[in-house]
């Protein structure tokens, strides 16, 4: 079996266990269209307009639907011995992880897409950079992904994932926050340096067309937790349970 199928296989199972799971599968669509809805009712109270209300529920979908699933997905996969019997086979550790977390990425990436879809159409305000919107979703999910390895190696357990990721969701809903409720004409180093102001800006920036030379700071800063984040992953990754 080549790399490619065998990235495929796993991450087909991996969706057929996740659509199994009724309430994770009903939470996966209900949730975007729920949030995606009460964006219409948000947005004229929200001092940053549609721009500030994207880059938030960015930052709500990639965090909790994402970064927490992702980390308790690879913990649980960990403690069932399942990715003990997947290494023992012949795909590359980065196919392994690639396959488990693909359907993750793309149900978040739906998500978004619902959601900012909903977002654009309550609010009659369409994204000025679409092409730059698009890069910082996948910037900024690259970004959730390494972290959420990160996290997971000092993960005992699916269950206290939800102990595990409580931090970097606070700094990353903070700094959103932070980031949002100034506005993307007042970018800060210092709101760059938390993940999620670095996502707000480039988020909102782009629904606000944002240029690519402005957005770079804020890219480079995405760039920068990816790397971190999945360098310090691969390093601490565990593929067998923790005792």
């Amino acid at each position: 079996m080549s790399t490619a199928a065998g990235v495929l296989a796993i991450a087909y199972a991996e969706l057929r266990m996740l659509v199994r799971n009724k309430a994770v599968a009903a939470i996966a669509i209900l949730m975007p269209l729920g949030i995606g809805l009460y964006s219409g009712f948000s947005v004229e109270r929200n001092a940053g307009g549609a721009s500030a209300v994207a880059g938030l529920q960015v930052l709500a979908m990639l965090g909790i639907g994402l970064y927490a699933t992702a980390t308790t997905t690879l913990a649980a996969r960990r403690q069932e011995l399942f990715l003990k019997r997947l290494r023992s086979g012949t795909l590359p550790d980065t196919a392994i992880v690639l396959g488990l977390l693909l359907p993750l990425v793309l149900v978040a990436v739906l998500q978004i897409a619902i959601i900012l879809g909903v977002l654009a159409t309550a609010s009659g305000i369409t994204p000025g950079n679409i092409a730059l919107l698009a890069v910082g979703v996948v910037a900024a999910a690259l970004m959730c992904i390494g972290v959420a390895m990160a996290t997971s190696a000092v993960t005992v357990s699916a269950e206290q994932a939800q102990v595990t990721c409580v931090p970097f969701l606070i700094a990353l809903l903070a700094g959103g926050i932070w980031t949002g409720s100034t506005g993307p004409d007042e970018p800060s180093w210092i709101k760059r340096l938390t993940p999620g102001g670095a996502i707000s800006e480039v988020i909102s920036g782009a629904w606000a067309q944002m240029t690519w030379a402005d957005a770079l700071p804020g890219l480079l800063a995405l760039a920068g937790w990816a790397a971190v984040g999945t360098a310090v992953g691969l390093r601490f990754f565990r593929w067998e349970p923790r005792h």
